[in-house]
């Protein structure tokens, strides 16, 4: 539980920092094309003589390129926020002073966009942030039908303007929003990559990395149901005898270092004959592919006098188990559930015989 927890957390902290690395490469995407934006402006404008606009847009030029130059160690937050207050502020000024048809008010838009792709507030506060720019569109659109703006464009010139807005609106939308899609990709990506450690975690036993009992039974019914007729599948269950003595005796982390050490041998014995999974605290399954009774009895043995042979050192102690298994050939029709039951019968029949044993 405790890894599954530190996966889960893992998960969330790197989502938050996703999401605020999306916040900054976002606003300084959009604070770039500005930029380039005003250039283009000022370049145009300069060539026909329209000194107000020029003027304003050098200065707008000025304010971004200051805005991007030091919004480096402050937070996404903040930074959105700046940012939708600076170009707010630069279509206010721009409709006031040069009127409707210069057309910046499309750029409301843009910052339509910034406040879903930014996501750093919840559902209702964009929905009102939208709102409240739709009501900033429809009072510009009013102020700029009855109050003439304070500089005269040109018609000639607004048609220049109105082609370079538009298409700065379109680029800065197209170019946010393919941003986002490639953060997101990566988020994705991410959380994929998490699921499936966070899966792979949850199918398998914390102590000693072998699959657990949920997952032994689904691995075992895949390979029934995939299984050739002629082929043979056979499951053990073993239990370590007077674990709880042990348990008692030494405490339990004695039991801990026991059951891990048991568990690497086994995973390193059946490697290639099936697979091991711990069932419960002393108790553990085997599946021995494409094997006959016969075959997986004489594994079994081997097995079984291997563990017998081991030492395991517990401070000044040393300490030898033996198992005691029960030994079924899983045939076609049965189902996973009544061979695992069958198994343990076997085995509590080998507990009530002396132990160590290996009925079959």
């Amino acid at each position: 539980m405790g890894k599954e927890h530190g996966m889960k957390e893992s998960i969330l902290q790197g989502i938050r920092c996703l999401d605020g690395s999306t916040v900054l490469s976002v606003v300084k995407m959009h604070i770039l094309l500005m930029c380039i934006y005003f250039l283009c402006l000022l370049i145009s404008v300069l060539l026909s003589n329209d000194w107000p606009m020029a003027v304003s847009s050098v200065v707008w030029f000025t304010i971004y390129c200051l805005f991007i130059h030091t919004i480096r160690d402050k937070r996404p937050k903040l930074v959105y926020y700046l940012n939708q207050i600076l170009t707010l502020g630069f279509i206010i000024f721009f409709v006031v002073a040069f009127g409707w048809r210069c057309s910046a008010h499309n750029f409301l838009f843009v910052l339509v966009v910034l406040i879903f792709a930014a996501n750093i507030e919840r559902k209702s506060y964009q929905i009102v942030q939208v709102v409240l720019l739709c009501a900033v569109r429809i009072a510009l659109y009013i102020y700029a039908a009855e109050v003439p703006p304070l500089f005269k464009i040109a018609p000639v010139d607004a048609a220049w303007i109105q082609a370079i807005n538009s298409t700065a609106v379109f680029v800065d939308i197209a170019v946010l929003v393919y941003v986002i899609a490639g953060r997101f990709a990566v988020l994705q990506k991410t959380l994929e990559e998490n699921r499936r450690q966070l899966s792979c975690m949850q199918a398998r036993d914390q102590l000693t990395d072998l699959l657990n009992r949920h997952s032994a039974i689904r691995y075992m019914e895949e390979q029934c149901a995939d299984r050739k007729t002629e082929e043979q599948i056979c499951m053990a269950v073993g239990d370590v005898d007077n674990f709880r003595k042990i348990n008692d005796k030494f405490g339990l982390e004695c039991g801990d270092i026991v059951i891990k050490q048991l568990a690497h041998y086994f995973r390193q014995y059946i490697e290639d004959k099936g697979i091991a999974a711990r069932i419960d605290g002393e108790e553990f399954v085997f599946i021995f592919h494409n094997m006959s009774g016969e075959d997986a009895y004489y594994y079994l043995t081997r097995m079984q006098q291997a563990v017998q042979a081991m030492e395991f050192h517990f401070q000044d102690e040393r300490i030898r188990v033996t198992m005691t298994y029960g030994l079924v050939e899983c045939l076609t029709g049965k189902s996973t559930e009544a061979c695992l039951g069958e198994a343990d019968r076997k085995l509590v029949m080998g507990k009530a015989s002396g132990k160590n044993t290996i009925i079959f």
